[in-house]
């Protein structure tokens, strides 16, 4: 950092390209009191600890909170100014928000029992346990004024017989030799 700021120091801290005070020549007590200040501010850098840091941090953090909760109110005065919102409320407005809050209960109650028919459906068309959510997804998608629930649930496994129960697809790859002697041995009788 010295080095910066008096480029005709060298590293050890003495003049270079002009006479110091051992070699005779003039040094100034401005220069030593520099440089004496320059090593004072970077041993008080490396005395610091994270916790200094960490604490002087949230000395700082606390007093913009502070600064910005100035002029809030408190929890007692926001519950006090709700209630009184409340009571300025007509009847007609309380009875519309109690209609929504009905209407909104109705909805999702009606979206479980539509995908509690689909898992139903699903479950009764044969398709495999793991494969239950991604056929009933699929299936809702499909639903419409024209297409029933178990319609669409048909049309997925039509689209994915891999997904239906006890159904056993040819091997993708594999050792034929291995296939050839599967198909040599006798059946098992039991």
């Amino acid at each position: 950092m010295l080095k910066h700021l008096f480029p005709f120091m060298d590293a050890d801290g003495g003049a270079t390209g002009a006479a110091s005070t051992q070699d005779g020549g003039t040094g100034t007590a401005a220069q030593t009191d520099i440089m004496q200040a320059g090593s004072a501010q970077e041993g008080a850098d490396e005395l610091k600890t994270g916790m200094d840091v960490k604490s002087e941090a949230q000395k700082i953090a606390d007093a913009m909170v502070a600064k910005k909760l100035k002029g809030m109110p408190s929890k007692e005065e926001i519950a006090e100014y709700r209630k009184w919102k409340d009571e300025q409320r007509t009847e007609a407005e309380r009875l519309a928000d109690i209609q929504n809050k009905a209407a909104q209960a109705l909805s999702a109650a009606e979206e479980r029992e539509a995908k509690a028919s689909a898992m139903i459906a699903a479950a009764e068309a044969g398709i495999r346990p793991e494969h239950i959510d991604d056929a009933v997804i699929l299936a809702m998608a499909r639903v419409d004024d024209d297409t029933s629930i178990e319609d669409a649930v048909a049309k997925i496994v039509q689209a994915n017989p891999s997904w239906k129960a006890g159904t056993n697809l040819p091997k993708m790859g594999g050792n034929p030799a291995e296939d050839e002697q599967e198909k040599r041995k006798p059946p098992i009788l039991i």
